[in-house]
């Protein structure tokens, strides 16, 4: 086992994660298109979900044991000025050898609750990624809706290859889902849903390949339902224009009214 003191690259990639998953998801809060197929597909508000038992973030033991590395690798240990773990990783050399971040990684604050962890294989994030937050750590979970929820709150990712591939999700401290987010191959693509905590679905979009297409749902407080919002076509939010006819009829009809998201790159799964 290796142990050495803080280093900033390390630093730099955790900044990177939180950086990259809290702006995808403040894109996520204003602007969302519904299902790919013609006609409006509306998820009725859920009722409320049974009480689930409270999710406990984990703590690092007092007196921590090494990891035992898998065959071919070395754990390598950073710690705080104060002589407690900050990081533990597992290293292997590659090809060339260099040594590369092989095996489970793990990642705690000073106050010894868990931060990150998840695994690499030669280099690369690989299978479920989590990141844990409470409400001071990040502006927008201290926001609506995620105000309305508890913290701590469990933020969850599948990686393939280094890649974010799957579903992303965002649980709270009561174990209810409060977004989720269809990723693939580091684009969003698919449905992205946002709940209230009693299950009530907030919002519903669609996206093809990092671009939003559809029609926008959202909860209206007055029925309890989801209803048309706006609209977007090959990422471009239409608007729609009112003339009026020469014979004096008014007619209305939907144009694109600037593209929002062809440079953006915010349709794109943050980079971690």
């Amino acid at each position: 086992m290796t142990t050495i003191r803080n280093s900033q690259p390390l630093r730099k990639v955790l900044r990177s994660t939180t950086a990259g998953l809290l702006a995808v998801l403040l894109t996520a809060q204003f602007v969302l298109a519904a299902p790919r197929a013609g006609k409006l597909q509306r998820l009725e508000p859920e009722l409320a979900a049974p009480k689930k038992e409270r999710m406990v973030r984990p703590t690092r033991p007092a007196e921590m044991e090494p990891s035992q590395p898998i065959i071919g690798t070395e754990v390598f240990v950073e710690r705080f000025d104060d002589g407690s773990v900050n990081v533990e990783r597992e290293v292997t050399l590659d090809a060339d050898a260099n040594y590369v971040n092989h095996g489970p990684w793990r990642m705690w604050n000073k106050a010894g609750k868990l931060i990150a962890e998840g695994t690499y294989d030669n280099g690369r994030r690989s299978s479920i990624w989590t990141r844990w937050y409470d409400h001071d750590e990040s502006t927008l979970l201290s926001q609506s809706p995620f105000r309305r929820f508890k913290a701590p709150f469990l933020s969850q990712v599948n990686f393939d290859n280094g890649i974010m591939n799957g579903e992303w999700s965002i649980f709270d401290a009561q174990q209810n889902r409060c977004c989720q987010i269809s990723i693939s191959q580091g684009k969003r693509d698919g449905m992205s849903l946002f709940w209230l905590p009693d299950g009530t679905v907030l919002r519903q979009s669609m996206y093809e390949q990092g671009v939003p297409t559809g029609e926008v749902l959202q909860l209206e407080a007055k029925t309890g339902k989801l209803a048309h919002a706006k609209s977007f076509l090959n990422g471009r939010e239409l608007t729609t224009k009112k003339l009026m006819h020469r014979r004096g009829r008014q007619v209305k009809f939907e144009l694109p009214h600037q593209n929002l998201w062809a440079n953006s790159g915010s349709g794109r799964a943050p980079r971690l």
